[in-house]
């Protein structure tokens, strides 16, 4: 029997380190993957991959399997009961309302934050106007929770923000019984489309509720104090040969 493999980035990160641990109590090895590099003959047992966004990329063209995600404008098609802001897919060079979140689509090419204008952004004369970027009206999130979805059901949650702050738990820190019903109400509904495996975060905002925050890949996404077992079938599941 072949043994099968999670191939690594060569970072040694604290997450990545997690995911290998989580190999142990499995018929799994984990494969650190120097330079980019799968050895050609190891690549047919690679079932997934976990790292930064371009070297689970390099990683899954060298395998022949395909990493899913959401749609680029997934997030502006979500239901508004759901976003409870406006959310606008559009150009960078196209987006002309004050004083907005602003965040890149794809690649991190800036950071998310809010602007007072889109010209505030760090850098921005040498950007590519080009690249889409998600805009929203600016509300205040009193938590956010990370997600690992799998056939449309958390298999492990782990709250990242507080108030702003960095703030690690495996708790939910507010209106855990709201938490519940408003992410299986989202995940069930037919208006949401959604792969088989991936993450969502979800977060509460002051004065309205439970909100979806954003859809990430799950292959290069932070575990936070999420349980590393279960992210790792997740992760498989997220790179389908």
């Amino acid at each position: 029997m072949r043994t099968k493999h999670i191939a690594l980035s060569p970072i040694y990160s604290t997450d990545s380190n997690l995911i290998n641990q989580a190999t142990y109590s499995r018929d799994l090895k984990s494969l650190r993957c120097i330079k980019w590099n799968v050895p050609f003959n190891e690549r047919k047992n690679i079932v997934g991959v976990y790292g930064e966004d371009f070297f689970t990329t390099h990683v899954a063209h060298q395998c022949g399997f395909h990493l899913s995600n959401v749609e680029g404008n997934w997030l502006a098609r979500v239901p508004n009961k759901y976003l409870k802001r406006t959310v606008v897919h559009q150009r960078l060079k196209d987006v002309s309302i004050n004083e907005s979140f602003i965040k890149p689509v794809d690649t991190k090419y800036f950071k998310a934050g809010v602007y007072e204008t889109k010209e505030a952004i760090n850098g921005y004369h040498s950007l590519d106007k080009d690249q889409y970027v998600y805009t929203s009206n600016v509300v205040e999130w009193d938590c956010e929770v990370r997600t690992f979805v799998l056939n449309n059901t958390i298999q492990t949650y782990s709250t990242y923000l507080k108030n702003g702050r960095y703030f690690i738990d495996s708790n939910i820190p507010k209106d855990k019984d709201g938490f519940e019903k408003f992410t299986s109400a989202f995940l069930n509904d037919s208006d949401v489309k959604l792969p088989e495996a991936i993450v969502v975060d979800f977060g509460y905002i002051k004065d309205l509720g439970w909100a979806i925050i954003e859809a990430n890949p799950v292959y290069s996404s932070g575990i936070y104090a999420c349980d590393p077992e279960k992210v790792l079938d997740v992760i498989i599941k997220s790179c389908e040969n």
